[in-house]
């Protein structure tokens, strides 16, 4: 006789044995598998849920990508003594068409019919007026999204279709450049790829940011480094090469990054036939992360363009710097004291406008996951002893040098804060001072208990998205 409780239990067991192997499946998937299973759907997520120009400064970042999807890659002109690029009427007026008084106001919502009158409307580039240049940085930082508008501007589409082309562009060269930095990285790749799928990274990565070029640049520079620092024969051209051209992108994109450079003079001298060849090769690194972005710096300089902010006055900011070098530690220790929790909140996540936040206990338990699994993800690392030290002080000084460009350009000279600072821009050295935590005596982390990590990266990315839909939406 059979009793139908015994093949129902038969079939949950069954069932039950089933998703178990396939959690153990996914338990040995590669952490650039992971990070493509992921940030596809959450990126996208990101990127048709934020309403156009509800991310950092879309609408300066789309003029500047499309005038560099025309072949403008600077200012074109200089009009009533500003360096201005020629941008759409129909550009300029699309934050009033959209209903852009969300910003900062939480308590407002996004009409979406205004959304869909907007893909109703037709492809209007012309006329076109003079606007001060939207953005100083080179255009490297632009150069996905650019391609992104380019093929929205050939299909003819309306210029609201431009947000989305460039969030997707941006997306998928942050999620492919990435996934290179994690196949190449012989250890951290957990670390790295955690940090990757932060709310806040993935949603920049899924806007019109120049921090989603930055970024992915950044995670790919440390695990190349991360590959030539390990132990193996001499390192070869291209290798070297490699590690040179993306030092420049870095340079380029944002130029306070290009301190990440420091973590080459971690690389061995047993990876180069000779000390020459090792010299040589640390001076082309330097050299290509610093010379291309100076150059663009004095090429921005030379255009005089206006104070990002009116009270700053970057010349004698630099000055007041060099002559209180006391003092200004004394502002960089206040700023910490004084904004330390703030810059935590929105490294994890405070998505729109810097106005959508996640809950608080979130914001106190992903830092201690984080923590964690860079304590435990230290299997095969190449930071030993004084490498370690070095990558730590790398991580500290590029810190030290993103806060000091803060100050320089977004604040009163003498000011006894640093303003501006968002956290957010601590991602791209973040990897790099988590790898540094790692114990001495890591094994690195059991498939399984990756899997629990990643399960909470998920969780946490599920909480982002409907954070967002409720504050445009709900």
């Amino acid at each position: 006789m059979r009793y139908p409780w015994a093949t129902s239990g038969g079939c949950g067991l069954q069932t039950s044995l089933s998703a178990f192997r396939l959690l153990q499946r996914a338990a040995g998937w590669s952490p650039s598998r992971w990070l493509l299973a992921l940030g596809i759907p959450f990126g996208l997520a990101f990127a048709i849920v934020t309403p156009p120009l509800q991310a950092p400064d879309e609408l300066k970042h789309l003029a500047r990508a499309l005038a560099i999807s025309e072949g403008i890659l600077g200012a074109e002109a200089i009009v009533d003594g500003k360096p201005s690029i020629r941008v759409p009427q129909s550009l300029v007026a699309l934050p009033a068409r959209l209903g852009m008084d969300l910003q900062m106001h939480s308590e407002r919502r996004q009409d979406r019919a205004r959304i869909e009158r907007e893909f109703a409307r037709p492809p209007e580039l012309f006329p076109r007026s003079w606007r001060a240049l939207p953005s100083p940085y080179s255009p490297v930082a632009y150069l996905p999204e650019a391609a992104g508008v380019a093929i929205a501007r050939w299909l003819g589409l309306p210029v609201v279709a431009f947000v989305y082309a460039g969030r997707l562009a941006n997306l998928a060269a942050f999620l492919a450049v990435t996934a290179l930095a994690l196949r190449a990285t012989p250890a951290h790749a957990t670390t790295l790829l955690l940090v990757a799928l932060l709310p806040m990274t993935l949603f920049i990565a899924a806007s019109l940011s120049a921090d989603t070029v930055t970024n992915a640049l950044a995670f790919l520079w440390l695990g190349l480094a991360w590959r030539a620092t390990s132990a193996g024969p001499p390192l070869a051209a291209r290798a070297v090469a490699s590690l040179g051209l993306v030092a420049a992108a870095l340079g380029l994109a944002k130029p306070g990054y290009a301190m990440l450079v420091a973590i080459a003079f971690a690389v061995p001298g047993s990876r180069f036939t000779s000390r020459t060849r090792r010299t040589a090769a640390l001076a082309g690194w330097v050299a290509a992360a610093f010379v291309p972005g100076l150059l663009w710096s004095l090429y921005v300089t030379a255009l005089a363009p206006d104070e990002l902010v009116p009270e700053a006055d970057a010349g004698a900011q630099l000055q007041w710097i060099a002559t209180h070098l006391s003092a200004f530690a004394g502002v960089i220790l206040a700023s910490v004291v004084s904004m330390g929790w703030l810059w935590l909140a929105s490294f994890i996540g405070v998505l729109g406008h810097a106005d959508t936040w996640l809950p608080a206990w979130l914001y106190a338990l992903q830092p201690l996951v984080l923590l964690a699994a860079a304590v435990a993800d230290g299997a095969a690392s190449p930071l030993r002893g004084g490498r370690r030290a070095l990558a730590f002080a790398t991580a500290v000084v590029t810190a030290v040098a993103t806060l000091t460009i803060g100050y320089v350009w977004w604040n009163a000279v003498g000011d006894g804060l640093i303003r501006g600072v968002q956290g957010r821009y601590f991602t791209p050295l973040a990897p790099l001072a988590l790898a540094a935590l790692h114990a001495p005596r890591a094994k690195g982390l059991p498939g399984m208990t990756r899997l629990a990590l990643l399960g909470f990266a998920v969780f946490a990315l599920v909480i982002a998205i409907m954070r967002v839909w409720a504050r445009y939406y709900g």
